[in-house]
């Protein structure tokens, strides 16, 4: 008898298709391109740039910054003592006895006025301020003065970007820092929810620590404006933000 036997058949696998995926880099556009730091290659401040404070700013301009060659040509207001709630008021205008008083600093042509008229002196020419305040009236100052205070600058300083600055820790049983800077930091969310790029949050709290406190527990040593300072400049080169 004759079998015939087929042979098995041998399954033959096929490599799969190979699909070449051609991936296309795109750039995604920096949202601070278009908003201004005011701070020179060489580190220091052009003359658009306006420094808003109270003693905490007093001392980074007139100890660290001034002595340092840092300051370049940027304009300043830091009285001593000033809480927000005086931005508009007129009982605590540069230059006042009130404010010779507790120690001040400014640029001349800004005596005699308040903040706010200060700031609308300078209005359009403005392209970058620095603002810290909070420290003084931390127990008290409610969210909704500081988006006056912020509606002002944006209203009055249309080219400018707002630096809105967290204050530093405290050893001070009068500072509570930790209520204002939640506050700062909702108002700062506040307009990123309303899509406005021209206020920008620099948590400074998170780079001052109680070493670089003086003895009184509020002020800041040397060191400590050093830091703050570096920290200015840090920020803003990471964020892409240019002069």
């Amino acid at each position: 008898i004759h079998v015939t036997t087929v042979p098995e058949t041998t399954q033959q696998t096929l490599p799969p298709e190979t699909t070449v995926e051609t991936t296309q880099e795109t750039t995604q556009p920096n949202p601070y391109e278009n908003l201004h730091s005011g701070i020179r290659a060489d580190g220091t401040f052009n003359e658009t740039t306006v420094f808003v404070g109270d003693s905490l700013t007093y001392g980074l301009i007139g100890f660290h910054l001034t002595s340092h060659n840092l300051l370049g040509d940027a304009k300043y207001m830091a009285i001593a003592g000033i809480p927000l709630n005086v931005y508009f008021s007129d009982w605590f205008w540069i230059g006042s006895k009130h404010g010779d008083k507790n120690g001040q600093i400014y640029t001349p042509e800004f005596y005699g006025m308040n903040y706010a008229e200060a700031l609308e002196s300078v209005g359009e020419e403005t392209t970058a301020i620095y603002m810290m305040l909070g420290t003084n009236g931390s127990d008290y100052t409610p969210l909704e003065e500081y988006i006056t205070v912020l509606d002002h600058m944006l209203q009055h300083c249309p080219n400018a970007t707002i630096y809105l600055q967290t204050v530093p820790i405290s050893r001070s049983s009068v500072v509570f820092y930790d209520t204002i800077n939640g506050i700062i930091r909702q108002a700062a969310q506040h307009y990123a929810d309303r899509g406005e790029t021209r206020v920008v949050l620099l948590d400074t709290f998170t780079v001052l620590e109680k070493k670089h406190l003086v003895p009184d527990g509020i002020h800041l040593t040397e060191e400590g404006q050093a830091v703050w300072y570096q920290f200015l400049v840090d920020s803003t080169t990471a964020l892409g933000i240019p002069e």
